[in-house]
């Protein structure tokens, strides 16, 4: 394991396959997205009991957050094996007990999905036509999927405070799969807007921040490079 800069001064521990297999989030010089991070950590901060969704967890960039928010309860939701398996890694080496973790994929309903799998561990993508590396379909497997509304249902949640989504394009469909728990507990959401990961949903930009203007009433109040913070109005 290996100590790594997280935000502001802070540590985090990361397991030896995470530097690895996740060279591009985790560097020398930090975390990918350090300031997105250290914003997150920000607005968690305002509400210490917070309830966080983390979707699209991957080994852990934002979950193991957790660690300095020990009042805060989050649901990590991984689909890839190999991430799930870092990510519960790192959880565990920095002794978060206030993460719930899930191997499956969040989408706008439940069921099977083929997860398109790239030699770049942030790349993965439910997408049917990758646009960021050259499919191999010897790396695909099918996964399960659920829809945050049900979820939510399942599990009794009696609050969302937080949910931050980082899924290679399927950003839109989550949404869209949430738009109950949304109305209902209206989150702060933090979510990616790359548009070459939404072509392989055959999206735009535009159709995924029309959906959360006009159809969730939320106004975007931070725009990141490809990270968009956004709240109700």
């Amino acid at each position: 394991m290996s100590s790594v800069p997280y935000f502001q001064s802070k540590q985090i521990l990361i397991s030896d396959d995470t530097g690895k297999l996740n060279p591009h989030t985790w560097t020398s010089d930090g975390v990918w997205s350090g300031n997105v991070v250290q914003l997150f950590n920000e607005k968690i901060s305002t509400k210490p009991t917070a309830t966080i969704l983390d979707i699209g967890a991957q080994s852990g960039a934002f979950s193991l957050l957790a660690k300095y928010h020990p009042n805060s309860k989050w649901f990590c939701f991984e689909c890839d094996p190999t991430n799930y398996r870092l990510l519960t890694e790192n959880i565990k080496l920095n002794n978060i007990d206030n993460c719930s973790t899930h191997q499956i994929a969040v989408s706008n309903k439940s069921g099977k999905a083929i997860l398109r799998r790239s030699s770049h561990f942030g790349l993965h993508t439910l997408g049917q036509t990758p646009q960021r590396f050259q499919e191999d379909q010897s790396l695909n497997i099918e996964v399960d999927t659920i829809s945050i509304d049900e979820f939510v249902e399942t599990n009794n949640l009696s609050s969302v405070d937080f949910i931050k989504i980082d899924t290679e394009g399927c950003e839109l469909n989550i949404l869209k799969g949430a738009v109950k728990t949304i109305a209902k507990f209206k989150p702060e959401i933090l979510f990616e807007a790359h548009g070459e990961n939404l072509a392989q949903f055959n999206l735009t930009e535009k159709d995924l921040l029309s959906f959360v203007v006009n159809e969730l009433s939320y106004v975007i109040k931070y725009w990141m490079g490809e990270d968009i913070y956004a709240v109700p109005k």
